[in-house]
């Protein structure tokens, strides 16, 4: 409700971004790893700085309209190594999360503090192959189904009602929907026009 409320009804601010998720590009295939990877982070709020979530928070106490996590970008920044992988560690590697998103380079620095530790896996067996290795590291590592395997030993994994799409990539898939339908438009018109004339050629010679 928070969210809905900041970023529609109450007008978004030019400091406010859009929500994590809506900002970043992932391919269909590592979408679920991202999304659990990112966690709640995904419906965070992305802000230019630390007043403007501020000022925001106040807003939604106000109106009793929720709460909202925020990431405000002029608090992210600072180089995150991720650990390095033993020789050899490769079958069964997809990437490091953070190389696996796209976003606009003004949004970077969150989506590497939040992802530059987490190693994407292919199956859960690979996972638990790895982690041991890892112990002493602040390492995730998240299989291409979204389980969840820490280097400290907790695992999280299952199957929820939501789809990953429902959290990532909101954005661009509106806008590749739009643009598909506005093709469709334009060779609707065009098949139309092209019936028409049929249909008047025809009357033509039946006169």
């Amino acid at each position: 409700e928070g969210v809905r409320f900041l970023l529609r009804d109450h007008g978004q601010p030019a400091a406010f971004h859009g929500t994590l998720g809506d900002l970043l590009s992932v391919d269909a295939a590592h979408r679920r790893a991202i999304e659990a990877a990112l966690g709640e982070s995904a419906v965070a709020v992305v802000v230019d700085g630390a007043l403007d979530a501020v000022e925001a928070i106040e807003v939604l106490k106000n109106s009793r309209k929720g709460t909202v996590t925020f990431l405000p970008i002029d608090r992210f920044g600072g180089k995150n190594d991720a650990p390095v992988l033993e020789d050899g560690q490769t079958e069964g590697v997809v990437g490091w999360a953070e190389t696996l998103v796209s976003s606009k380079p003004a949004f970077r620095d969150v989506v590497r503090s939040l992802l530059a530790n987490v190693l994407v896996v292919d199956e859960l067996k690979t996972a638990l192959e790895i982690a041991p290795r890892y112990k002493d590291n602040q390492l995730s590592i998240v299989t291409l189904d979204g389980e969840i395997v820490h280097c400290s030993g907790a695992m999280r994994g299952g199957q929820g009602g939501d789809s990953a799409a429902d959290k990532l990539g909101r954005k661009s898939t509106i806008e590749a929907l739009q643009k598909e339908i506005a093709e469709l438009e334009i060779r609707w018109a065009e098949t139309r026009e092209k019936l028409e004339k049929q249909s008047q050629r025809v009357q033509e010679l039946m006169a």
